[in-house]
C-alpha cells in the first residue's frame, strides 16, 4: 500500500488508504501508529481531531471526507493521515536540511498464550517501515 505523499513547508503528510479491520483498532485514539525515531527507537505517533493541532508526530483519520471520531467498523475504509516534520523525532536523519526519511507502521497489541509477555503484531503500513520518503528542496 503506497501512500498519497504532500509536502508541506518543512513537512511531509502521508496519507493511507486503510480498511477498519486493518487498523486493528475500536476508535481511531486507540490506534497504536509506530514510527522509527532517529535515535533507533519505536514511539507513538500521537493521534488529533481538531485541524489546529495537526503538526508532527502526531496523525489523523478521515472517513467520508471529514476528520473521524467515531467507532471504527472493520469493512469501512478510512484515509490514515500521518505529519512528519523535517528534523523532528520521526525524521530518520534528525537534521533540518530539506529532507524527510520515515519509517512507520501500524501495531496490535496482544497477549502471548501460555507466558503472559505482550506481543505485537505488525500489519498494512509494515511494508513502509523498509521505504524511505526523501524530499529535497528545489
Amino acid at each position: 500500500m503506497l501512500p498519497a505523499i504532500i509536502r508541506y513547508h518543512s513537512e511531509l503528510i502521508l496519507t493511507f488508504t486503510v480498511s477498519g479491520k486493518d487498523l486493528m483498532a475500536s476508535r481511531p485514539e486507540d490506534i497504536s501508529l509506530i514510527g522509527m525515531t532517529s535515535g533507533n527507537k519505536g514511539e507513538l505517533f500521537k493521534f488529533v481531531d481538531d485541524p489546529n493541532d495537526f503538526d508532527g508526530g502526531m496523525f489523523t483519520l478521515f472517513f467520508g471526507g471529514a476528520i473521524f471520531s467515531g467507532d471504527i467498523v472493520g469493512h469501512d475504509t478510512y484515509e490514515l493521515v500521518v505529519f512528519i516534520k523535517d528534523g523532528d523525532t520521526f525524521d530518520l536523519d534528525g537534521l533540518v536540511n530539506g529532507e524527510v526519511i520515515a519509517a512507520i507502521f501500524l501495531a496490535s497489541e496482544g497477549k502471548d498464550s501460555g507466558s503472559g509477555c505482550n506481543t505485537y503484531g505488525y500489519l498494512a503500513l509494515a511494508i513502509l517501515g523498509v521505504v524511505p520518503f526523501v524530499f529535497r528542496r528545489k
